[in-house]
């Protein structure tokens, strides 16, 4: 689970200027673009457990927010989670890049790439002491479904 916050900026506002320097209408270009680029930065909070086992025989390796029962030579050690109020908390760090593309008046098709960085090396419980980061790929519809 995260919470973050993000700052996002258009992009294609620059390309605006290079328009208007030419002569060009950019209000009525800017306001009739069908593509558009934005960038965000910024941060937040992410509450995790995660478990690292063989992949063949499923034997345990590692976890965080894992109990270990060591009272069992850890027989155990990974079947049972921690309360989440017991999880990992995770500072990271939050940049992307979102590409939107306006079909019509109501619907906009985005895709955006977000990488987050960690300040520790936990998200995948291997122990090599850098710090994790992990890439999601979005594909989405905005619909309006409102008057214009």
């Amino acid at each position: 689970m995260e919470f973050d916050i993000n700052f996002s900026i258009n992009i294609s506002s620059f390309f605006d200027r290079k328009v208007n320097s030419k002569n060009y209408q950019s209000k009525a270009f800017a306001k009739n673009r069908r593509l558009n680029f934005l960038a965000k930065a910024g941060v937040g909070l992410n509450m995790f457990r995660t478990l690292r086992q063989e992949l063949k025989t499923e034997q345990f390796i590692n976890s965080y927010s894992y109990q270990w029962l060591s009272e069992n030579d850890f027989q155990d050690a990974g079947k049972f989670h921690n309360e989440w109020h017991e999880n990992v908390v995770e500072k990271t760090f939050v940049l992307g890049f979102i590409t939107n593309y306006k079909v019509s008046k109501n619907v906009i098709l985005d895709f955006s790439v977000t990488g987050r960085i960690g300040g520790n090396d936990k998200w995948d419980a291997k122990l090599s002491n850098k710090a994790d980061m992990f890439m999601f790929y979005s594909l989405g519809t905005t619909i309006n479904l409102g008057k214009n």
